[in-house]
């Protein structure tokens, strides 16, 4: 595609005089012109897919912007059908960035002639004095060894290089050629004899060239659209080649990803995870010796296994640790190296079978002698809420009177191995003991659009064949298909998130439909417990259905429909933990998982 045998549009383009013909007349190119697209982009593009590595259950993926590094706030829905494996996904985002980046113009050129070799996807080398001012094309008129004619003036800078390019065809058969660039002695001043240096082919009598400075004696360009005219011309639509496009991203390193989380993989997800102290004590009555720090430590929960811990201690205030390596399965040990009163700090960081090592854990300090070091009690799992809403939760909790306990890190995961680098949510929360605390996950804004769906009154609903509401509960009687729906209004292009119950089925199955306008069918469901889709409506779309097949004989009740957002979380099982810590950030015990089930 980039190759110099796919430089074969090479044409002159001209504006005659008087205006524009109203037959295009042999070799006349004309009518130039560009586009320019000005944009704020977003800080991400998301793309929705079926990954290949997990069962092709729909995710998405978030490909952050090039040169972007803060919040994720501002989003765009890219869509890119067909792809299905992660790293496909990732190449193919950022591709599209990159062009919008480094393609933003669309020039589009009127050719002569019914007949072309130029197709779309081809590179192509343009040259106009519109799209540079030093550019000029010509025909040839005579060949004198390494003098050549052409039709038109061009003028020359001393100091400066300058370049002619040409087509070489290799054989009569040959109907592309090759691209040739030749440079050109500078003769300062206006000329139409150019003496071309170095050793190479010549153009023929009659070959259009293009002349200007080296390297930019032409415009490079790729063709996306050819469109043919009723006067047997053509429209021929280009964007910049971009050459480095394919350079940056042969040289950007794709993310790695994790089908069973669904999310790319940070860097700390190749490590273990940074281990807690579940207990530091010191002196006499604890230890046995009156200046001894015993120490009990606890590896991380992330999902890479730690094999060997390495503590690092130093007197409170000097800038050199010193270190330790212990196995993991000692749980811990003691430094007898201090003395009485001595302020001593104490970190750790694990250390992986395949010798990576992890991150730093908070650092803890003790005063040699002195007892226990103040580490955070867990809270009472009584004082804990978390209440599921369509599209996130609400988390309720209450510390109780510990006086170690400044903060709580709440932590979310779609598994239910926790990983306290990748599954923070948010900054800690700032608390004291004994008050109430609330904080969200995703977006709690959203409202359920359907009216009755506990189905404890048939009012909101139009039963269809087969359907009858009662007891808490919507049947469908085999026999006929028929649609169980009621009005309900839904913007073109947004997601809508469907939940439902099915139960009493043992045959046939149920379909959640937007109708009006265009129809748009859900995924048919053919199993009892929760049921769960995502349809995106279309213009017209004004009423919500459960499409019952003529065999279904089940039962459906709490029906729920909500506009998807991108603050909401993802369908599907998620994790909760609640983490207390200390001021420093040194984690206590923690409670759950507690699990959600997102519609």
């Amino acid at each position: 595609m980039t190759s110099a045998r796919s430089m074969s549009w090479q044409r002159r383009i001209s504006r005659p005089s008087g205006g524009f013909p109203s037959k295009c007349r042999p070799g006349l190119r004309w009518q130039i012109s560009s586009l320019a697209l000005y944009r704020n982009p977003p800080h991400a593009f998301v793309v929705k897919f079926k990954d290949a590595g997990n069962d092709y259950k729909e995710t998405e993926r978030v490909v952050r912007w090039p040169g972007y590094d803060g919040e994720i706030t501002l989003t765009e829905q890219l869509s890119l059908p067909g792809k299905v494996h992660a790293a496909e996904v990732w190449r193919e985002a950022r591709r599209r960035q990159l062009e919008t980046i480094y393609r933003p113009d669309t020039y589009e050129v009127t050719q002569d002639g019914a007949v072309r070799t130029a197709t779309r996807g081809d590179a192509i080398a343009l040259s106009h004095d519109v799209l540079s001012r030093v550019q000029v094309a010509a025909r040839v008129k005579s060949v004198q060894g390494a003098l050549v004619e052409i039709d038109d003036v061009v003028s020359m800078t001393a100091g400066e290089t300058y370049a002619f390019r040409f087509r070489v065809f290799e054989t009569n058969e040959d109907a592309i050629g090759i691209s040739v660039v030749r440079t050109v002695r500078t003769a300062p001043g206006e000329t139409q004899i150019l003496t071309l240096t170095g050793v190479g082919p010549m153009p023929l009598v009659g070959d259009l060239v293009h002349f200007g400075p080296a390297a930019v004696e032409s415009c490079t360009q790729i063709v996306t659209r050819i469109e043919a005219t009723q006067d047997m011309c053509a429209i021929v639509r280009t964007v910049d080649a971009a050459p480095q496009i394919d350079t940056i991203l042969a040289a950007t390193e794709i993310p790695a990803w994790s089908s069973r989380v669904g999310s790319e993989i940070d860097e700390n997800l190749l490590q273990p995870s940074a281990p807690r102290f579940v207990a530091v004590t010191s002196g006499l009555a604890a230890t046995g010796v009156a200046n001894r720090v015993s120490y009990a430590i606890a590896p991380g929960s992330g999902a890479v296994p730690t094999a060997s811990f390495v503590i690092a201690h130093r007197v409170t205030g000097t800038s050199a640790w010193a270190e330790i390596s212990i196995p993991a399965a000692n749980g811990g040990g003691n430094l007898d190296m201090y003395a009485i009163g001595q302020s001593v700090d104490l970190r750790a960081r694990g250390i992986s079978a395949t010798g990576i090592a992890g991150p730093w854990s908070a650092t803890i300090a003790i005063i040699v002698g002195a007892g226990d070091a103040d580490l955070p009690a867990a809270l009472d799992d009584a004082s804990i809420s978390i209440t599921t809403l369509l599209g996130g939760a609400l988390i309720q909790f209450a510390t109780g009177d510990d006086a170690a306990t400044a903060r709580v890190q709440v932590y979310r995961s779609m598994t239910n191995l926790l990983d306290r680098e990748t599954d923070a949510v948010g900054a800690p929360i700032a608390v004291v003991p004994q008050q109430s605390y609330s904080t969200t996950l995703g977006d709690t804004t959203r409202t359920n659009l359907i009216s009755g769906g506990a189905m404890s009154s048939a009012a909101a609903w139009t039963p269809g064949p087969g359907w009858a509401i009662a007891a808490g509960a919507a049947t469908h009687t085999a026999g006929d298909a028929g649609d169980l729906s009621q009005p309900m209004s839904a913007a073109s292009g947004k997601y809508y998130r469907i939940g439902y119950q099915v139960s009493g089925r043992s045959a046939g199955s149920v379909q959640a439909r937007l109708l009006g306008g265009s129809d748009r069918p859900g995924t048919a469901v053919s199993a009892n417990g929760p049921a769960r889709d995502r349809i995106q409506a279309a213009t017209g779309n004004d009423t919500f259905a459960l499409r019952a097949s003529a065999d279904f004989d089940g039962a459906i009740d709490d029906v729920a429909v909500y506009l998807e957002t991108t603050a909401c979380l993802s369908a599907g099982t998620h994790h909760v933990w609640i983490e207390p810590q200390t001021a420093d950030g040194v984690p206590g015990p923690i409670s759950g998982p507690y699990t959600l089930e997102i519609v």
